[in-house]
């Protein structure tokens, strides 16, 4: 038979020594439920485990014994439950061991993923359409490492130095093909 996690919120009216005793309190009744608990100034949200054949089972016996224990452990009143969780512990513990970051890429990666320099890569970092910064460090910028792959494939790159506005200026002036307007 699956093993289910249960994740639990509810909401509270209790002050904060009175809700330690009910965290305690839940947590010595449900040790063999591997459970785990956190208390905040109006919720409080507990994790444990059931054995159970099917998914609606195991929600109902977490139901069931998450309020009994409640009401065991002093807790005033009907738990008003606002989120509920519930995953088997194989797909839990698969879950658990993806990366809950996204790659990161400062701006020395930047520079490399666009095979530019770091200055240049400072100056695009300024432009329309870059990619906004996931935060600002002590050492600069960061990027989410996708973004700013998906930017170095649509970026239409021109290679070489830009022409100077005096250059293409000179160049329009002698263009017989070009008229100025009035």
């Amino acid at each position: 038979m699956p093993e289910w996690s249960i994740d639990l919120e509810t909401r509270h009216t209790l002050g904060q020594r009175r809700m330690l005793d009910v965290v305690y309190g839940l947590l010595d009744r449900l040790t063999k439920h591997a459970a785990v608990a956190s208390a905040g100034r109006r919720t409080l949200g507990v994790r444990f485990n059931i054995v159970a054949a099917e998914p609606d089972r195991a929600m109902a016996m977490a139901l069931q014994l998450f309020t009994r224990t409640l009401r065991r452990v002093g807790f005033p009143g009907r738990p008003e439950i606002v989120s509920v969780e519930l995953e088997t512990v194989t797909e839990q513990a698969r879950r658990l061991k993806e990366p809950t970051l996204p790659p990161f890429a400062g701006i020395s990666e930047v520079a490399k993923i666009l095979g530019v320099t770091r200055q240049r890569a400072h100056q695009l970092a300024q432009t329309a359409g870059f990619p906004q910064p996931l935060a600002m460090l002590a050492a600069g910028p960061i990027w989410n490492r996708h973004a700013i792959d998906r930017f170095s494939e649509d970026w239409n790159r021109r290679p070489g130095r830009p022409k100077k506005a005096s250059v293409m200026a000179g160049r329009l002036l002698s263009d017989p093909t070009v008229h100025a307007r009035g």
